[in-house]
């Protein structure tokens, strides 16, 4: 398990903070940061010799614990690995964005989450990329368990998706899923999903987690009488690979994954993580997606405290979590970012071996969001009506999304 440097959350879930040094000058210390210059894409506002230049002032030392790991893929930069002494000088010298590239580790807690077991954690598809171009049907993929008898989960009904359905299921939308990817063999999932991407390194961007199955069988499971349904059933998914098989990711992954999505012309940014500390790189990745229209929805966290980020970025839509009552759930996350509240407890939807399970947190409650605005731009709407669920304004926002009044 790598160290966490700072409070990180993958959905707003605390897993450890970081100690205070006191008035002592800080230690050298050395670790992983992502070096890049603000841009846009399809532009490079500085020329890739710029970049060498840093590279090679960076390495110069020969320090044997320096090192040049990966260039970004959609931004003008790279992640290296120096010590905190460099990283200054090159803030300095080069007026370069320099920071630590945050880790965000998946672990049970207040998300009270039932993982598979480690020996289970292997995706329909199996450990080998899936076909490309991803499966349409069952017969590309491997053999699945019987499937049970498909049953509506409550957070359709509470978001009124099946009310909407017979103005638009969600087709022609593309929802970009950022997470632990997606198993495209699952049996509800099968042709849902479009294009997948991994920045993770791993060689694949097929779910080896559930924590992105089960957010996308949210979005998009498939009305097919089987398992379970979602909320846009005509959408369609695409899958960034931005979390390992252990749930770990880094904000230079997470920045790659939403420019990815962009560059794949997706309509919607669904994001079930977070952390407690900003990143520069993740946020200027935001407001590129932003101003190409791109709705970005995040989780607001997980702590019952302030809501995390990207969640708190300007302009993104920030989810916090509601019980089968319309309260508050426990653990959610709230603040004036929070613009919906949607179901977040209980929720049961498709995950790794073709099974199902039922999850909680504020991930969750994110899906049922996405999954309204992909009925609301099917319908050629723009925003989300909700309804007032009786909750303070920090906890709910504008209120419980109704997919009806939103489409009609």
């Amino acid at each position: 398990m790598r160290l966490a440097l700072t409070i990180l959350t993958i959905f707003g879930l605390y897993i450890g903070c970081s100690a205070i040094k006191g008035y002592k000058p800080a230690k050298v210390t050395t670790g992983r940061y992502v070096i890049f210059f603000k841009d846009v894409i399809g532009t490079q506002s500085f020329t890739d010799t710029k970049i060498k230049v840093i590279k090679d002032f960076i390495t110069e030392g020969k320090v044997t614990t320096t090192a040049i790991l990966e260039d970004l893929k959609y931004q003008t930069g790279f992640v290296a690995v120096i010590d905190s002494d460099m990283a200054q000088k090159v803030r300095t010298q080069f007026d370069a964005i320099v920071e630590k590239d945050i880790v965000f580790t998946i672990n049970d807690g207040t998300d009270e989450v039932v993982m598979p077991s480690v020996d289970d954690k292997t995706a329909s598809c199996g450990n080998q990329p899936p076909p490309i171009p991803p499966p349409t049907n069952p017969g590309d993929c491997p053999g699945y368990p019987r499937q049970p008898i498909e049953q509506t989960p409550w957070g359709i009904y509470a978001v009124k998706a099946n009310t909407a359905w017979p103005i638009t299921e969600g087709q022609g939308v593309k929802v970009c899923v950022v997470d632990t990817g997606i198993d495209p063999c699952h049996p509800d999932l099968i042709g849902q999903v479009i294009f997948g991407e991994d920045n993770t390194g791993t060689g694949s961007w097929v779910d080896d987690h559930s924590h992105g199955t089960h957010v996308s069988g949210t979005i998009a499971a498939l009305k097919n009488g089987i398992g379970v349904i979602g909320v846009a059933p005509g959408a369609k998914l695409l899958a960034e690979k931005v979390l390992d098989r252990d749930g770990s990711g880094y904000s230079s992954w997470v920045a790659n994954g939403i420019l990815g999505c962009v560059r794949q012309n997706a309509e919607i940014i669904s994001m079930s993580l977070g952390s407690k500390d900003s990143a520069t790189v993740i946020q200027d990745a935001v407001n590129i997606a932003l101003a190409k229209g791109i709705k970005v929805i995040a989780a607001a966290g997980n702590d019952n405290g302030p809501v995390g980020y990207p969640a708190a970025y300007p302009g993104v839509i920030a989810v916090s979590a509601i019980d089968s009552e319309h309260k508050k759930a426990s653990f959610s996350s709230y603040g004036p970012e929070i613009k919906y509240a949607a179901p977040g407890v209980n929720v049961r939807s498709s995950v790794l071996n073709g099974e199902y399970a039922d999850y909680n947190g504020t991930s969750m409650a994110t899906p049922h969001v996405s999954g309204v605005m992909a009925l609301v731009l099917s319908a050629k709407k723009n925003q989300i009506l909700a309804i007032d669920i009786g909750l303070d304004k920090i906890f709910q926002g504008d209120g419980l999304p109704d997919s009806y009044l939103s489409v009609k």
